[in-house]
């Protein structure tokens, strides 16, 4: 499912190092940088709060730049965060045209009720995002795939991913993505249920032997001559 378009306010900024840095960030404000196409980098800050909800976000990603005539359409490219104080300490960005196309990884998510847990299946998923190759403007924040129609053992592959017109993922077309099958417990439970069979039919194959064999050899006895 392609996503909407997002639109970031954001102004330009002239001091750089990690003072002002700081400094920015203590505002509630992020440092960032947009370039791409051949021109020259242009610094920015924008708002902490409006840019946390997109850190994620695959797509197309138009800047409202202060000052200019026109907005900037961009792709995030790389963030830094802080995984002890939870903060964006910076963002880049790259300019695209809204019809380029360019390579993102995007998170997979499964919907629906695989119809194999009916008969004790579990719906295992294998990956949980992939690499494609997409126009930006079609480029999906996620992709959803049906699990519904898949029994015990029924599986789905990069090949049957739904992408949007025009992407390729990028992988082997046969990696599993999704399967059903049954828990570890039950399967062994099965083999081992299988083995016993197998042996109980085998020892019912071997003829039995009955018989007593002599344990120590018998002497004749003695007769005595008068």
């Amino acid at each position: 499912m392609a996503v909407e378009e997002i639109i970031l306010q954001a102004a330009k900024r002239t001091e750089t190092g990690t003072r002002p840095a700081r400094r920015l960030r203590a505002e509630g404000k992020v440092p960032a940088v947009v370039y791409g196409h051949g021109k020259n980098a242009v610094l920015l800050v924008l708002d902490a709060k409006d840019l946390h909800s997109y850190i994620h976000h695959t797509g197309l990603i138009k800047l409202d730049i202060s000052g200019r005539k026109r907005d900037v359409s961009a792709v995030i490219k790389d963030i830094q965060l802080d995984s002890l104080r939870g903060e964006i300490k910076h963002v880049d960005f790259q300019e695209v045209r809204a019809d380029e196309v360019i390579t993102a990884t995007v998170p997979l998510e499964s919907h629906g009720t695989p119809a194999g847990e009916q008969a004790g299946g579990m719906l295992e998923q294998i990956l949980h995002e992939v690499e494609i190759r997409c126009a930006v403007n079609k480029m999906p924040e996620t992709i959803e795939v049906d699990v519904s129609d898949l029994n015990i053992d029924d599986s789905i592959s990069l090949a049957g991913l739904p992408l949007p017109e025009g992407a390729a993922v990028i992988g082997d077309p046969e990696q599993i993505a999704f399967i059903v099958s049954l828990p570890s417990m039950e399967v062994e439970e099965e083999e081992a249920e299988e083995e016993a069979l197998l042996e109980g039919e085998e020892e019912l194959e071997e003829p039995e032997v009955i018989g007593k064999g002599k344990t120590e050899e018998e002497e004749p006895e003695d007769n005595e001559q008068g």
